[in-house]
């Protein structure tokens, strides 16, 4: 089987920054969100009798994002 080449992918040195920014960004919320009490303690539990599908809750999850949150970028 033949196989082409990777395509590239051009990365500026603003590109770098940016993504750089909106991590630190990320970083910040979620410190913040841990230090106002939204700890462990804030993720909610299922309380549904029905069984957890990994595949499916998955695939909804996936689904709900953004492509940039796939990928990484807030």
């Amino acid at each position: 089987m033949l196989r082409r080449d990777p395509t590239p992918i051009v990365l500026r040195d603003n590109d770098v920054q940016e993504i750089r920014n909106l991590m630190n960004e990320r970083k910040k919320a979620i410190e913040d969100a841990q230090n106002s009490g939204g700890g462990p303690s804030a993720v909610p539990v299922s309380s549904t009798a029905e069984p957890v599908v990994a595949p499916e809750e998955a695939k909804r999850k996936r689904e709900a994002m953004t492509r940039n949150e796939r990928i990484g970028i807030p």
